[in-house]
């Protein structure tokens, strides 16, 4: 659904000068509509480069499936009759996120989850981690959040590439029961049904705290969460479970119906990945073999394992519990080259539903084996 203004330089190897030449992009895509197409160049000097203007424009068509790869031609000519021509591949949707909150962030929303608890997210000059600007949930300045708080601040959607990461910067003053139970918390969550349902985002060396027993608080008891004081931080979080997925992220702050602290303060939010992804039409053997952690995880009752096989073997994926017995076994084997995934319904082999708990995720394929750590909670 955007319009894209892309600038192509084009470098002349030949031993003369371009003079006057002009550069057509077309493409066939279907999704796919160029609105500016045709750009000149007085002068590409021999061993030089040059930038045509006006810049090129297109846009592309609000259904075009995530990671559709298209490819722009670009035919150059110039009146002493030289012809040519290049190509560049693009792909829709790729991830990249980078947010100082400095003037910018108004494509994100925020609200309140639960009926009857408040959003008191705003955009705040009393702290943050770069220049002036930062997302806050409580009161005006260093005053404290509300009672009864429940409140979300969303991203936009966007597409996950391949080894995507989000990572922000965060400062947290929240009530705590002890140095690992919760009064009032924030926590990341993800959707990858527009906003249908959300799942908890687990960090790189997983949450500080969990929720106590408290009614006050709409969060479940036992939810992973971050709670207490800490200064500035950077938080990271793994996004490689959902490479090829559409998703929307949302921090989230909730307190109970008493004390109440400085609040919850989020900068610098930024959402890569090494590569712009997969097209929807690859169909590409993956370079070695992987487990990916769950998505989502924590969960209940439902979670995705991916996995990568670059050749056909025999595959096991089986689930433990933490005393090493089995659960499930999940897939066991030959299977062809390719990324695949198995969902686990938390049941056993019998078919029956098994409690809230850790559990292990165990691969083997030929001789590589690993295992994930999974989290059901009901």
């Amino acid at each position: 659904g955007e319009t894209v203004t892309l600038s192509v330089t084009f470098q002349n190897t030949g031993g003369d000068d371009a003079r006057g030449a002009t550069v057509v992009m077309t493409t066939s895509d279907p999704y796919i509509t160029i609105t500016q197409g045709t750009a000149g160049a007085s002068l590409i000097p021999s061993g030089g480069t040059g930038t045509p203007q006006p810049e090129f424009e297109f846009t592309v068509a609000p259904g075009a499936p995530a990671f559709h790869e298209f490819m722009l031609d670009f035919a150059v000519s110039t009146p002493s009759g030289y012809h040519g021509c290049d190509d560049m591949a693009l792909v829709v949707g790729a991830a990249t996120l980078a947010e100082d909150f400095e003037g910018s962030g108004t494509d994100w929303t925020h609200y309140n989850v639960t009926d009857g608890f408040v959003d008191e997210w705003h955009v705040e000059t009393y702290r943050s981690h770069s220049a002036g600007t930062s997302w806050k949930f409580g009161g005006a300045g260093s005053a404290v959040y509300a009672n009864s708080g429940d409140g979300a601040l969303q991203t936009p959607t966007m597409c996950v590439g391949t080894e995507g990461e989000l990572t922000f910067w965060s400062w947290l003053d929240a009530e705590e029961e002890s140095a690992t139970s919760a009064w009032d918390g924030a926590l990341v969550e993800i959707s990858t049904d527009n906003g249908e349902t959300w799942s908890n985002l687990t960090p790189v060396g997983g949450y500080s705290h969990v929720t106590n027993d408290n009614e006050a608080n709409p969060l479940p008891t036992g939810t992973p969460c971050w709670s207490g004081m800490h200064t500035w931080r950077e938080e990271t979080f793994d996004l490689t479970p959902y490479e090829g997925q559409s998703a929307t992220f949302r921090f989230r702050f909730a307190s109970d119906a008493y004390v109440t602290e400085e609040g919850w303060y989020i900068d610098d939010v930024s959402i890569t990945s090494t590569s712009t992804g997969v097209s929807d039409s690859d169909s590409s053997i993956p370079a070695r073999f992987a487990l990916k952690q769950n998505a989502p995880n924590p969960f209940n009752p439902m979670t995705t394992i991916a996995y990568s096989l670059p050749e056909a073997t025999r595959v096991s994926i089986r689930v433990y519990s933490v005393a090493g017995r089995l659960v499930a076994t999940l897939t066991d084997g030959v299977e062809e080259a390719g990324r695949r995934s198995v969902v686990w319904d938390g049941t056993n082999d019998r078919g029956e539903s098994v409690g809230s708990g850790i559990y292990f995720c165990s691969m083997t394929a030929g001789e590589f084996s690993d295992r994930k750590v999974m989290v059901l909670l009901k």
